[in-house]
């Protein structure tokens, strides 16, 4: 058994398959009934200004120390390079998921939190009416009043915590069988690297470090180190169909078990 996602830059519906290889090499592969829908993401204008420059790029002094003057290309410079490093950082933390289950039941949402902008939301930069770039935003931005609790979505250990870049303060939890979380822009960290943590449990608080223009969470759902869609994760409906009832199958149980 395992889980895999597609990412969202796919256009068209990849070759997906199974394979299998021996210590001597030899491979074999064998092609499985997969479905997908596809799905329109929503389209978003920011707008930077010279005083969201000023609050944010002295938070990237040492990473911005070779780089040519010109608040915009130094913005551009975080948004583009330093953001692929923060992408490859996250992708790289999938050899650290363990393989038994540690979760539970259906991920947390943090309380009375608005959502502020959607996985998959397709943005684009202007300044001062010219566009000068596009990224694709990986995960759910959740607001509430500042320095909110954020808990624990569900049991895990924790595999990251620290600054990420664009992202700041994170804490990044494994909840076995390659999946975890993700829990940005935090104004403070309250759990240590391989800590245990139980569902509900209070890791940190929200804040605007790294690449944030307000105090919120950002938070994300990795399944082999690609970002999914986080909504499904919060929905019991959506773990009941897709993956418990698999796993019950898997085990030999009745459907709905």
């Amino acid at each position: 058994m395992c889980y895999f996602g597609i990412p969202l830059d796919v256009r068209k519906s990849p070759a997906i398959y199974l394979w299998a290889e021996d210590r001597a090499g030899n491979r074999s592969e064998a092609t499985f009934y997969c479905r997908m829908r596809k799905k329109r993401f929503r389209k978003a204008k920011i707008r930077v200004t010279d005083r969201f420059l000023k609050q944010i790029l002295p938070g990237f002094s040492s990473y911005l120390k070779d780089t040519p003057q010109g608040n915009v290309v130094r913005f551009l410079k975080i948004n583009q390079d330093l953001r692929q490093e923060n992408a490859q950082a996250f992708h790289d933390l999938r050899t650290k998921t363990v393989q038994d289950r540690l979760w539970e039941g259906t991920w947390l949402r943090m309380k009375n939190a608005a959502n502020m902008a959607r996985l998959g939301d397709r943005r684009t930069y202007y300044y001062k009416g010219k566009k000068i770039d596009e990224q694709v935003h990986m995960g759910v931005d959740l607001a509430s009043l500042a320095n909110s609790d954020v808990p624990a979505s569900n049991n895990g250990r924790v595999i990251f915590a620290g600054s990420m870049g664009i992202y700041g303060l994170t804490v990044v939890l494994d909840h076995g069988q390659g999946l975890a979380s993700t829990y940005s822009h935090l104004s403070s960290i309250a759990v240590q690297m391989d800590q245990e943590v139980a569902k509900g449990e209070i890791i940190g608080l929200t804040g605007q470090t790294g690449l944030a223009g307000g105090d919120h969470l950002h938070f994300g759902i990795m399944v082999s180190g690609l970002f999914v869609n986080p909504i499904e994760w919060w929905d019991g409906h959506w773990i009941q169909d897709n993956v418990l009832r698999k796993l019950a199958l898997l085990k030999g149980g009745k459907k709905g078990e």
